[in-house]
């Protein structure tokens, strides 16, 4: 096996390598309107909510790498909701599965 940098790697070592790595494969965003009351269950306290009518937006990530530094594998990411992360808002990843 040799690691995304080009290092070979023996087969009872685990690392990721040295950035950037490098994903293929295909995607699917599912966005959902989530109660800001749930979603601040997931979201740590300093993290300032982005929310309009107490909602939020979260939902799921789902991707299917053909290749990765690990090989083909599957992930599926819960979004809890939007956070505010001056200068812009991001998405909040509660769960990485």
């Amino acid at each position: 096996r040799r690691r995304a940098t080009g290092e070979t790697m023996s087969p009872g070592r685990r690392g990721y390598g040295r950035s950037p790595w490098t994903f293929r494969g295909d995607a699917h965003y599912q966005f959902h309107l989530v109660k800001s009351e749930v979603a601040r269950q997931y979201v740590p306290a300093d993290m300032p909510l982005v929310e309009a009518f107490g909602h939020t937006l979260g939902g799921f990530y789902y991707a299917n790498y053909s290749d990765s530094p690990v090989g083909r594998m599957d992930e599926l990411v819960v979004l809890s909701g939007l956070v505010w992360n001056a200068p812009t808002s991001c998405a909040w990843a509660s769960h990485v599965f």
